[in-house]
């Protein structure tokens, strides 16, 4: 059964509720603030102190802020269910949607740079509700500080014009893609046409020489055996590229590992692993060639860096990408760029 918080709702939902101490606001921000089911891909939030006051107060309130000690930010859902939290004593985890929640944040002196974020890929109605935000700080004179804030995500059913829109921009994004493939196949003919060309070309030069040894003596029977082998080879060569062109397929996307937090034991002394499963659109008539790269990894510059990650189990309708680490290495996220392609 569905909590009463977690209801659809057919207007976008959000309230926020400051508590403000010694002239500096904390801000909850939640976007989108309302959730469609199979059309938000993303959902983010993040809460941070900002600065209250402008004109001649502003100075006064920079100063005293700016000695401030900020000792943990938590966020928790519905008042009770804590979904992550940073501390002087550890950094931002996720303890609750841990397989598709990543988080960041940061703890150092002076306002502006105190913020906790979590990002969620593929949020649904488990992620609506009221989220409450807990700032514990210590002001200059030694005495502590608490700040909250709220914010409401609703949960929502697409309608027919949220669906429609959703369509027009699949056709958008599809259109965009046969315009790619329009192009690619347009070069890709254009070389062929000068491969043809180059070949046709060769192969009418040596017709032509066979038919000046064809009159000579016997002794140049040897080479014209040869000029004409050539010529058979040249016509294979070309066979075999427009048939190396015409099965050329590739496909290509991103694997978020996420947070070395939320990678699992292997078994081996320190060594963490996730994998993640790589299902292609469309199953290849033959085993791709997958290329890995990386594309994007935040990492904990208190801590060595040390990672890997490498495929397992390629079949033609998928793969298994591993993303390691080892030791105290700490990674908030690392994106990792595939392409699959054959021949």
């Amino acid at each position: 059964m569905v909590n009463s918080n977690k209801m659809s709702f057919g207007l976008i939902c959000i309230f926020v509720m400051v508590f403000v101490i010694e002239a500096s606001d904390i801000s909850l921000i939640a976007e989108p603030a309302s959730i469609k089911d199979g059309l938000t891909k993303t959902l983010q939030m993040r809460c941070s102190l900002q600065y209250a006051h402008q004109g001649d107060d502003a100075a006064q309130s920079r100063a005293g802020l700016s000695t401030m000690t900020v000792n943990s930010i938590s966020v928790k859902r519905d008042d009770k269910t804590t979904i992550a939290a940073i501390s002087s004593r550890q950094p931002a985890v996720a303890s609750e949607d841990v397989d598709t929640l990543t988080v960041r944040g940061n703890l150092t002196p002076g306002v502006d740079s105190n913020y906790l974020q979590l990002t969620w890929t593929k949020p649904g109605i488990n992620q609506a509700g009221i989220y409450t935000c807990t700032i514990n700080a210590t002001d200059n004179a030694g005495r502590g500080v608490l700040y909250k804030s709220n914010t409401y995500v609703c949960h929502q059913r697409p309608n027919e014009e949220d669906i429609l829109q959703y369509i027009i921009e699949l056709e958008d994004r599809l259109s965009q893609t046969e315009t790619g493939v329009q192009e690619c196949e347009k070069s890709l003919n254009t070389e062929l046409t000068a491969i043809r060309l180059s070949l046709n070309n060769s192969q009418s030069y040596l017709q032509g020489q066979i038919d000046i040894l064809k009159t000579q003596d016997a002794a140049t029977a040897e080479d014209l055996k040869r000029l004409e082998t050539g010529a058979s080879a040249l016509r294979t060569d070309l066979t075999a590229i427009q048939n190396s062109l015409d099965s050329y397929v590739v496909e290509e996307g991103v694997v978020y590992c996420g947070s070395s937090t939320s990678f699992q034991p292997t078994g081996e002394p320190t060594l963490k692993r996730r994998v993640v499963y790589v299902k292609f659109t469309k199953t290849f008539s033959k085993l791709p060639t997958v290329v890995c790269t990386l594309q994007e990894m935040d990492v904990d510059k208190g801590f060595n860096l040390r990672f890997k990650y490498f495929v397992r189990d390629l079949t033609t309708a998928g793969f298994n990408l591993h993303c390691e680490t080892w030791w105290d290495t700490l990674l908030y996220g690392i994106d990792i760029k595939w392409r699959a392609s054959i021949p």
